[in-house]
């Protein structure tokens, strides 16, 4: 099972190395395999963590690590526009999960399995 969006990516940066999306398990589990070695695994919350308590990451949490590594990128001897945009893009993506967040609370849905109504067009 692979991702192509992150196979021609690879391939265009690297022929040597190929990241492989190996799975994601009902949501659960995603892991990222780079010539048969696993370099990222990350294991998702399941159900919610007032019933269920904490037990995974939130993407958010995934999202961060991008960011920090970029941020630590863009800190070194070649920082670069597209490194910058692509910052910005990631903290936009953690602004809006958290406008999500407290959207979902002021519509009292908040850690429910109940839609929101979205404040974006």
């Amino acid at each position: 099972m692979g991702h192509p969006e992150i196979n021609a990516l690879s391939d265009k940066m690297d022929t040597r190395k190929k990241a492989e999306v190996e799975s994601i398990n009902e949501w659960d589990i995603a892991s990222i395999r780079i010539d048969n070695d696993f370099v990222l695994y990350a294991e998702f919350q399941v159900g919610l963590v007032g019933d269920d308590g904490p037990n995974g990451c939130g993407v958010e949490n995934v999202i961060d690590v991008a960011v920090k590594r970029l941020q630590m990128f863009q800190g070194g001897e070649f920082p670069s526009k597209e490194t910058e945009y692509a910052i910005l893009a990631l903290q936009e993506a953690l602004f809006l999960l958290a406008k999500r967040g407290e959207i979902r609370e002021a519509q009292g849905v908040a850690n429910q399995h109940l839609p929101h109504t979205s404040e974006v067009s």
